[in-house]
């Protein structure tokens, strides 16, 4: 059952024991006339919490294949509305994006998908400068689904986590944005580090390989993903990649006036980086062992 007065859009809320910030995230998205989370077995309330706000709350099970989380929800559940927005539990929609997303689905919008700018919370303090946060998060569902990269698991992840939406269609960008406010602690930003750097040497060992990936190449003149994707491939054959991101996004993108949540922030980002580089460098040693031997 649908209430009327409601934005006729369906949201997709991938969890996995998120209880610190599944509440918060489903508050900001009640507008909506169906919200779906789909959880991974959570060992803590996150499943509780969830039903206070939707009875759409699927279990899933992730076989160690494709598809992971986000494509098998975009091919399995019963979709009431043409649009869908993937909104993550550490996330919250402002009342001014709410408002601008209702706009667009109830006209005849020019677009078929919309990337997203994030304002950004580090230590309880919002980063108002520093390198930009962007994801294509809202979009009709038949013109999206995630690229498939078929890397060995390293993460056991079971969603997608670098893998970019592929857009079939006109791509537009929202005026408003959405928050990222995660309330666990440094302990899990660091595991979400090590984790995120392993997948991104997985990645590059793939496409090392000469392995192509069909869904998505990186162009210049291309959409805009396609564009994110030239860059970051670029940035990656670059040398000294942690002193260069460093200089680019605490002096060039002004991060140095968020003080001192804003050079923490930007150090572990660029120690990231390193560690990416540090584990790229292992993976060739190990690859030349196993030649050798």
């Amino acid at each position: 059952m649908h209430t009327t007065n409601k934005v006729p859009i369906s949201v997709l809320v991938p969890t996995r024991n998120e209880e610190a910030n599944i509440a918060k995230c489903l508050e900001s998205v009640r507008w909506a006339d169906e919200i779906f989370v789909v959880d991974s077995n959570s060992e803590d309330r996150t499943v509780e919490i969830a039903r206070r706000y939707t009875q759409n709350v699927i279990n899933f099970t992730w076989n160690g294949q494709y598809p992971r989380k986000k494509n098998w929800a975009l091919d399995n559940l019963n979709f009431s509305h043409e649009w869908v927005f993937i909104v993550d539990a550490d996330e919250e929609v402002t009342p001014e994006l709410s408002r601008e997303v209702a706009r667009i689905v109830e006209s005849e919008s020019e677009y078929d998908a919309y990337m997203i700018r994030y304002n950004y919370y580090f230590l309880r303090k919002l980063l108002k400068h520093g390198d930009p946060l962007w994801k294509c998060i809202l979009f009709k569902h038949k013109c999206i689904r995630f690229e498939r990269m078929d890397t060995l698991d390293v993460t056991g992840y079971d969603v997608e986590m670098h893998e970019h939406p592929v857009v079939h269609g006109q791509l537009g960008h929202t005026n408003s944005r959405m928050i990222h406010r995660d309330f666990q602690d440094l302990h899990h930003h660091f595991e979400c580090h090590n984790v995120y750097s392993d997948w991104e040497v997985a990645i590059q060992s793939y496409r090392m390989g000469d392995q192509e990936n069909k869904d998505l190449k990186p162009a210049l003149f291309g959409s805009h993903i396609q564009r994110r994707r030239f860059f970051k491939e670029l940035f990656f054959r670059t040398p000294f990649k942690p002193v260069l991101f460093f200089i680019y996004a605490y002096f060039f993108r002004l991060g140095f006036l968020d003080g001192k949540a804003g050079f923490i922030y930007n150090v572990l980002k660029a120690i990231y980086w390193f560690e990416v580089d540090t584990k790229l460098y292992e993976h060739k040693l190990q690859q030349k062992g196993t030649r050798g031997s």
